[in-house]
């Protein structure tokens, strides 16, 4: 295939009457309108210059010019390269912007629609595409900010209404924009709507039970009421609300399976008993037979008085009440805004203020959140303020000499795999820890044969096969004298209750070898554990464990006869690693929550992640994953059943598992699920196997 020549743009000049100059762009080799799917070599701009200017302001004249023309040049430069060909099409502008929007307004929910009717009068009813402008835009901005509503011509629109309906529009423009119906991105160009922020009335847990507890004139809006409490639905989804809309979901659990009024999405509601009793006998047709706006009124307002309560409460505020409730009770934003069928999580951010939240940092080598850290070149950590910061412990209660139970022991010199198993070997009882799979996998498998029970642990392993392990590594050291050797990557590291006499652990960041050493000698059974750290001879480790790696070195060298449990050490520890580190942020989540009133908490909850995943995960074959595999292919997968599944994967690099599907040793039960087919490629000691004989065998059937 030859490969495809880019058309270079130039800006030239042809003579035109009255000694002036025309401008044009001149394309070569000649480019393709997409829309007519002709062949052009010219663009001409518009613009002509003095051809022989005869004073200073005719020449400044000619320089403004061909300094736009030539800013004009560059972008269409960038556009070929990029194979981006839209400007050549002179018709769009003159298509209906309106019905644009009236099309697009069709395809999403009424809000859409509300915005499209305003933007609609705004226009007097005509707009195309070359009118949309930046100036038109912000236009439009300010006639949300004073315009009156559309069913009470009376009212004007409030302000956040007004921000809500701009985002809409911006929205629009985003698509338009996309679609290269728009030329620029004109949302760069102009001012947001900020959001004012809003006292919500609610009904507190006590409130709500003093409700259900009064009797009501009208029975079936009490019980839709305490239904909009429990689950958060608007009246209009009430309203329509339908039997046949309850039934059990792929779990055998009873749901709402409705498409929500306002966003006309699917949506599907666990219900629970008490939910269910408020509906009634099961029946045909609507759940709620009986109600009605009209009740939301003075029927409403006589049953809150007569349950004494005197706050402003509209049959809304119970969809208030419920995500209030539900985020005092520690569920998340996000979780909430899905119960809540929010179309952007933005929305549930008011109810977040209702709370103050305090976070407990717990852990033995506590990094530093506070102030502002500097990293490699212009890059900055900005922590948290310190005067928001209380110790619950402080340093002068001296607690890590207090209870220091074990030491590191630095190895002078590198060794070799074979030095290390020996070293291992000669111990009763140790534990080693390395900052690889490949590095536990080769130490595990030179271990010697000695009557002593050996094990090994990574993330290789699925996490039954970890945890079973775990189980009877706990019940070898507890309840025998056996030899114990275990072999693991970092996950023992953390939240695991183990105790041994001696730990190897390779050389990491200090964090990583201090939660080693807290596996040392842990219960204080011995007068002294020791924690000896090792190099490999020729290993190097890359990555944010290499990062960690380099600045503990430094930190070795520069104050060998540190206390290296001392909370002084760690913070100098981490003062050094956040010096020579590029990026405190390479997904960039903190601009996708910068404003408050705009996060985007779904694509950051996406990107984040505790611990990096960059790999596929695999059902591998162990334990009762059989049966689940059968019961995903012949049922498709659930909640439940995905959670069972998680107990028996184990993620692996991309390249890996293109290696095992490849070699057909990938099955896919499921769309988005991928299992291991061969039961001995997976080994009961050390997990999924990705690299064996079976890989180097060609078959041909």
């Amino acid at each position: 295939m030859l490969p495809s020549t880019c058309s270079k743009v130039s800006l030239r000049q042809r003579p035109i009457k009255n000694e002036r100059l025309s401008l044009y762009l001149d394309y070569y080799p000649a480019i393709r309108n997409p829309r007519t799917m002709k062949m052009s070599r010219r663009e001409y701009l518009g613009f002509y210059i003095f051809a022989n200017p005869r004073n200073k302001y005719q020449r400044e004249y000619n320089d403004s010019i061909l300094m736009r023309a030539e800013i004009i040049r560059c972008r269409r430069q960038e556009a070929v390269i990029n194979n981006e060909f839209g400007f050549l099409d002179r018709e769009q502008p003159k298509a209906d912007f309106l019905l644009y929007f009236e099309e697009k307004a069709k395809k999403h929910y009424d809000k859409w629609i509300i915005v499209y009717r305003h933007f609609e009068r705004f226009v007097k009813g005509k707009c195309s595409f070359g009118d949309i402008t930046i100036e038109l835009c912000s236009k439009f901005r300010e006639y949300l900010l004073t315009a009156k509503q559309l069913r009470h011509p009376k009212l004007t629109i409030t302000r956040n209404s007004a921000a809500g309906y701009w985002s809409t529009f911006r929205a629009l423009l985003k698509e338009a924009y996309k679609e290269r119906l728009l030329k620029e991105n004109l949302n760069d160009f102009i001012e947001d709507i900020e959001y004012e922020e809003v006292k919500k009335n609610f009904l507190t847990a006590d409130e709500v039970k003093l409700l259900a507890a009064t009797p009501c004139e009208k029975p079936i809006l009490k019980a839709a009421s305490l239904f909009s409490i429990l689950t958060g639905l608007r009246i209009s989804d009430i309203l329509k609300l339908r039997w046949e809309d309850i039934r059990p979901d792929a779990d055998g659990e009873m749901a709402m399976f409705i498409r929500i009024q306002k966003t006309q999405k699917e949506s599907i509601h666990p219900l629970s008993p008490e939910m269910l009793a408020l509906c009634g006998e099961r029946d045909k047709g609507i759940v709620f037979k009986g109600f009605n706006r009209s009740m939301t009124q003075e029927p409403l307002k006589k049953w809150l008085k007569a349950a004494g309560i005197t706050k402003r409460i509209t049959f809304h505020r119970f969809r208030d009440t419920f995500a209030t409730l539900q985020l005092a009770a520690g569920t998340d934003i996000y979780t909430v805004s899905k119960m809540l069928d929010h179309a952007n999580v933005t929305t549930t951010q008011i109810y977040v203020n209702l709370f103050g939240t305090s976070f407990l940092f717990c852990t033995a080598s506590q990094p530093m959140l506070d102030g502002e850290r500097h990293g490699m070149g212009n890059t900055i950590f900005q922590g948290i303020a310190r005067e928001k910061i209380a110790p619950v412990i402080t340093t002068a209660m001296n607690l890590h000499s207090e209870l220091r139970r074990a030491r590191l022991q630095f190895d002078p010199t590198p060794s070799t795999i074979d030095e290390i198993c020996h070293r291992i070997a000669s111990e009763s009882r140790a534990l080693c820890i390395v900052n690889s799979r490949k590095t536990a996998l080769e130490i595990f498998e030179h271990l010697p044969s000695d009557g002593a029970k050996n094990y090994h642990l990574s993330r290789m392993m699925c996490p039954a096969h970890i945890l079973e392990t775990l189980t009877e590594i706990k019940r070898e050291l507890t309840e025998t004298d056996n030899p114990v050797r275990v072999i693991s990557t970092q996950l023992i590291e953390a939240g695991v209750d183990i105790d041994f006499p001696v730990v190897f652990r390779q050389f990491a960041g200090l964090d990583s070898l201090l939660q080693a050493a807290g596996r040392c000698n842990r219960e204080g059974t011995h007068p002294d554990g020791i924690t000896h750290v090792f190099t490999i001879q020729g290993d190097r480790t890359m990555g944010s464990i290499g990062f960690a790696i380099d600045a503990m070195k430094r930190l070795r060298n520069q104050h060998p006869d540190y206390d290296w449990f001392s909370p002084k050490t760690m913070r100098e520890y981490y003062r050094m690693l956040y010096a020579n580190t590029p990026s405190f942020d390479d997904a960039e989540i903190g601009l996708m929550l910068d404003n408050p009133l705009n996060c985007n908490h779904e694509t950051a909850s996406n990107k984040f992640k505790m611990i990096d995943e960059s790999g596929v995960t695999v059902i591998v074959p162990y334990g009762e994953s059989y049966q689940l595999v059968r019961e995903l292919q012949e049922r498709g997968p659930s909640r439940t059943l995905s959670r069972k599944l998680g107990r028996y994967s184990v993620s692996i690099r991309k390249k890996e598992f293109d290696r095992l599907l490849h070699f057909g040793l990938i099955e896919q039960p499921s769309e988005g699920f991928f299992s291991v087919t061969l039961p001995t490629q997976y080994d009961t000691h050390t997990g999924l196997k990705t690299s064996n004989e079976y890989l180097e065998i060609t078959m041909i059937i």
